[in-house]
């Protein structure tokens, strides 16, 4: 048993895993392609009898309570999409980490929906409540900071404006290095949870003790890779999107000063296929980003190939 790990291997095995198993790009990004279509389909049916009225309301600058009917129909869309989202980022979570610890597995593209899954969900949730619990910490933080810096420079003196400046640096520098320290030491909850088959959480600031700034350089090093990966994909994404959107006759209705419902509707092809290399890019983010993590752990636990 290893207590350490190689940052570029480990960086490195979400594209590993694509090239041993090319499958599971086409496999999850046609489930990111369907969630994202169930998404956009639910929330035009409950916006879209609206939409015309939005736009002749903008356009004529009425009031903000006008459009207040309007915003609690999308704030009640979010509260509905807000579990699909969280169910699919648990499952992909789940496939990422079941491809790097267990990658002889037989199930449908590493996609399982089970107890791995439910503990994923649990996982991300935790999660997301400890970091907002630190961010809001943070936030205090600075504005404690920032307080005592005035207070250092004295209401009336010239130099306020400076001290509240060095304040906020200090104080954004402090929180923010806390935050990304905080993540850090929480970052093998997930791979731990899935491969002991019971949650995990805590026990991640154990596991980290020493591993640190190798797992820092792990992050940044895959960050930078997902980055250049995505943007390429994007870019693609607008262009093909662009040119369905030519090709069925959109600037036409734009120039035509065509409704904007209409016009939505028109643009609905583009929009899908623009989708397309946006979800092969989430996916790759989804591998590239969470794998890491996962090697890691099993560099430090077990013998790895």
């Amino acid at each position: 048993m290893s207590r350490t790990f190689s940052p570029t291997d480990a960086a490195l095995e979400g594209f590993r895993i694509l090239r041993r198993r090319p499958d599971v790009l086409v496999i999850w990004a046609g489930l990111v392609v369907l969630a994202a279509a169930v998404g956009l389909g639910l929330v035009w049916s409950v916006l879209a009898p609206d939409f015309g009225s939005l736009v002749t309301a903008l356009q004529a600058r009425v009031s903000p309570g006008v459009l207040q009917p309007l915003a609690e129909k999308v704030r009640g869309t979010q509260l509905l999409l807000t579990p699909l989202t969280a169910t699919l980022h648990a499952v992909l979570g789940a496939a990422v980490l079941r491809a790097v610890l267990r990658p002889d597995s037989r199930s449908f593209g590493y996609l399982g929906f089970g107890g791995d899954e439910f503990r994923m969900f649990l996982i991300q949730m935790v999660s997301g409540l400890v970091l907002a619990g630190a961010m809001i910490a943070w936030v205090l933080f600075v504005v404690t900071f920032t307080a005592i810096g005035i207070a250092a420079a004295g209401i009336h003196s010239a130099e306020i404006g400076k001290a509240i400046l060095w304040a906020v640096i200090i104080g954004v520098g402090f929180g923010g290095g806390g935050m990304i320290y905080l993540a850090i030491r929480l970052s093998l909850a997930a791979p731990m949870t899935f491969m002991a088959g019971d949650f995990r959480f805590f026990e991640s600031w154990t596991q980290t003790r020493g591993q640190v700034w190798r797992l820092a350089g792990t992050y940044v090093l895959a960050y930078f890779l997902y980055l250049v990966a995505s943007l390429a994909l994007l870019v693609v994404g607008i262009v093909l999107g662009g040119l369905v959107f030519i090709a069925s006759g959109g600037p036409a209705v734009v120039a035509n000063h065509g409704d904007a419902l209409a016009l939505a509707r028109m643009a609905w092809p583009a929009v899908l296929v623009g989708l397309a290399p946006v979800s092969v890019a989430s996916v790759i983010g989804a591998v590239v980003l969470q794998a890491p993590a996962a090697r890691a752990l099993k560099s430090m636990t077990q013998d790895v190939d």
